[in-house]
């Protein structure tokens, strides 16, 4: 699957690494993996990079629909999507606006100013962090 999750306890994040070819597939399971991880705190924040995906083989419609599923995170939880080609951004920010708005969402071109948003330490800005 061309998504790799890391949870780093100590700064209480997920960040989700995702690239080459995305599927419908490929994005249920990250939520499913997520959850059935003993380390999932649906407190932490969680940075979502989409910088490396080549292809996004999900329809516009599959996106709402997955954005509508009711998911274990906390309402003060934050989620920091990084998409800095237009077609990942235009999906990412489709997503946020049909999600509820229990949670904070925000899309960022470059993962620095999501890192930023969300105020992570520096030990967790290398791109290897997940």
């Amino acid at each position: 699957m061309p998504v790799k999750n890391n949870i780093v306890l100590d700064q209480r994040i997920i960040i989700t690494l995702m690239f080459g070819r995305i599927t419908q597939d490929d994005v249920t399971g990250l939520y499913t993996a997520l959850i059935a991880d003993p380390k999932f705190d649906p407190s932490f924040d969680h940075l979502v990079d989409l910088s490396g995906v080549e292809e996004i083989a999900v329809t516009s419609d599959i996106v709402r629909s997955l954005a509508r599923r009711e998911l274990a995170y906390h309402t003060k939880s934050r989620c920091a999507l990084v998409a800095p080609q237009d077609v990942t951004f235009g999906m990412a920010r489709m997503y946020i606006s049909v999600r509820d708005h229990r949670r904070e969402y925000r899309v960022f071109r470059e993962r620095a100013e999501a890192e930023s948003w969300l105020a992570l330490p520096k030990i967790a800005h290398n791109k290897e962090s997940a």
